[in-house]
């Protein structure tokens, strides 16, 4: 992952990949993100994450909610974690 944006889907997929390797599992999820108020250090706004769902089923997802609020940036990313989980296991029947 050197050299690499942490916050971009190619960093996250490794992430996400890496995880369900080390864990032995058959889904992975993992997500990066700046929650706010503030943005990253890299230049990224608040409000900003990715998500990777790595298994049967490999996926990733740029969410942008467009507000610093940390509380509600919070909760966006883990439903939007929950929700690219749940596509992926239903497209892997």
């Amino acid at each position: 992952v050197s050299g690499r944006s942490p916050l971009s889907e190619e960093y996250i997929a490794i992430s996400a990949a890496a995880i369900r390797q080390k864990l032995n599992t058959t889904w992975s999820v993992a997500e990066i993100g700046a929650t706010g108020p503030a943005g990253t250090r890299y230049g990224h706004p608040p409000g900003m994450c990715v998500i990777a769902v790595d298994g049967p089923v490999k996926l990733t997802r740029l969410i942008e909610t467009g507000n610093g609020d940390r509380e509600a940036n919070m909760w966006a990313f883990a439903e939007a974690a929950f929700q690219l989980l749940s596509e992926a296991m239903e497209r892997a029947g």
